[in-house]
């Protein structure tokens, strides 16, 4: 058996891998970045803070928080 048919067995037999899922609908949101407008007032701008929270800077509202260390 060649090494291709091998992956392929492995993956299933049709050529692609477990996590992969083709029909699995796409976020349509888009991750929220520094200097985006505020989702929530729609006039302040996002900004982290020294916490790594990512917040508007007029309504204080959390977009995203957390960080890597």
């Amino acid at each position: 058996m060649s090494q291709t048919a091998k992956k392929d067995e492995a993956s299933g037999g049709n050529g692609r891998y477990w996590w992969r899922k083709p029909d699995e609908a796409k976020c349509t949101h888009p991750q929220p970045k520094p200097g985006d407008i505020c989702t929530h007032c729609g006039e302040g701008k996002l900004a982290f803070d020294g916490l790594f929270i990512l917040a508007c800077d007029r309504c204080q509202q959390i977009a995203d928080s957390g960080g890597f260390t």
